[in-house]
């Protein structure tokens, strides 16, 4: 499997956008990932907290997207979940959340994608897109309802997935609801069983006191704020794989996901940045990685509830590119403190708190057994994320140990 980033702007009007990059060298991808954030042009740290996630593999789609509104001294927070749409973005505020735009999948198309903008954004937010391609491939990217707790939901992908990418709104399918909800995680093969990791948020709506909550969870692969629930994806068979809700029971809240499988080899770590300025080596990893996915959240300790200001991250880097998508919101203020930032690094994390970053990262190569991240400023404390790393050659190795040096 080939595995390519690539970044780019979404058009303001309605209409048929093409996305390409050469790096695809004249291949046709099978399945696209998508992450949306609320500003336009790197290292501009907007106000308003604006995230999402899209995926497509050619004959289904799903978006979904939230909001935490800046400068409000009751908050204004959204979630927007689709299944016939590849990428949307909601408002920056409002009293009830709104489709500020949203583009279906058209087709694939040599070295990229075409999509359709059935409602155009206010503004031509940045967007990463990760296009996985190859013979080796078998993809699909849907959407299912979460059961009642420990209940198990078999879900038939058509293959046995080797990796899993989820993004669950905390919502229904098709809807716009109250409350900001974001979850982010990936699963990968080990043995009989899945390997998972995840980071989950949310920032309640219509509080005249913010109220920011988040876990970092290192065995399920997302859930919904302030502890609801969380979801693992568990028993993978020749035709899919099992999800159950775990910790509570959802109400008619689906999970979005792309299954992968393919040939090539695939790794899922623990991501913890440097504290200080420097050189982070990541080794262990069994392989030279031609593309990571990162995400990350501030939190200061795994699957544990906390609430406190937060930022959260998406990032991905090949060979050649680097991009970071990043948002913040504070806690227990009476007046809402949200941005959003996209920037051209291997990772980034806004201050949890106000404006300007807390860490950053340049990717400086691809190892043989891992990567190399280059720090011109270091968290200063301990905080969490995931790393998943893709491998275009050589035969599959599941369950590699990993290292990382400082």
């Amino acid at each position: 499997m080939e595995t390519v980033v690539h970044s780019f702007n979404c058009n303001t009007g309605t209409g048929l956008q093409t996305i390409t990059t050469t790096k695809l060298g004249g291949v046709t991808p099978k399945a696209v990932l998508f992450c949306i954030v609320g500003s336009d042009v790197f290292d501009d740290d907007d106000t308003h907290a604006k995230m999402g996630w899209g995926a497509a593999d050619g004959i289904r789609e799903w978006a979904m997207a939230a909001n935490m509104a800046d400068g409000q001294s009751t908050t204004q927070t959204g979630t927007m979940s689709r299944t016939d749409k590849c990428l949307c973005i909601t408002t920056d505020a409002g009293s009830t959340p709104a489709v500020d735009g949203e583009a279906a999948f058209d087709a694939f198309v040599v070295n990229g994608v075409r999509i359709d903008w059935t409602d155009a954004v206010s503004d031509d937010y940045k967007v990463i897109a990760i296009f996985f391609a190859g013979a080796d491939v078998n993809v699909r990217a849907d959407s299912v309802l979460l059961l009642a707790e420990d209940v198990e939901q078999d879900i038939s992908a058509g293959f046995k997935p080797k990796c899993i990418i989820t993004a669950a709104p905390g919502a229904g399918a098709t809807s716009l609801e109250d409350n900001c909800r974001l979850s982010i995680g990936a699963a990968v093969l080990d043995g009989g069983s899945f390997k998972q990791r995840s980071w989950v948020y949310q920032d309640y709506d219509d509080v005249g006191t913010t109220r920011v909550r988040g876990q970092t969870f290192n065995n399920r692969a997302g859930g919904r704020g302030d502890n609801t629930y969380s979801f693992e994806l568990a028993d993978p068979d020749s035709d899919g794989f099992s999800l159950y809700a775990r910790g509570g029971s959802p109400s008619s809240d689906y999970v979005h996901y792309l299954a992968l499988d393919f040939t090539s080899q695939v790794e899922l770590l623990q991501y913890l940045p440097r504290t200080s300025i420097g050189t982070q080596v990541f080794t262990g990893v069994g392989f030279e990685p031609d593309a990571v996915i990162i995400g990350h959240a501030t939190q200061t300790a795994e699957n544990t509830d906390q609430e406190a200001d937060m930022a959260h991250s998406f990032s991905a880097f090949d060979d050649t590119d680097e991009y970071s998508q990043s948002i913040n919101s504070e806690d227990s203020s009476s007046t809402s403190d949200a941005n959003s930032e996209p920037v051209a690094r291997a990772i980034q994390s806004l201050n949890p708190a106000g404006t300007n970053y807390l860490y950053r990262a340049l990717h400086t190569s691809m190892d043989a057994d891992g990567f190399t991240l280059q720090y011109s400023r270091g968290a200063g404390y301990i905080t969490y994320g995931w790393a998943l790393c893709f491998n275009p050659d050589d035969a599959p190795v599941e369950g590699q140990a990993f290292m990382m040096v400082s």
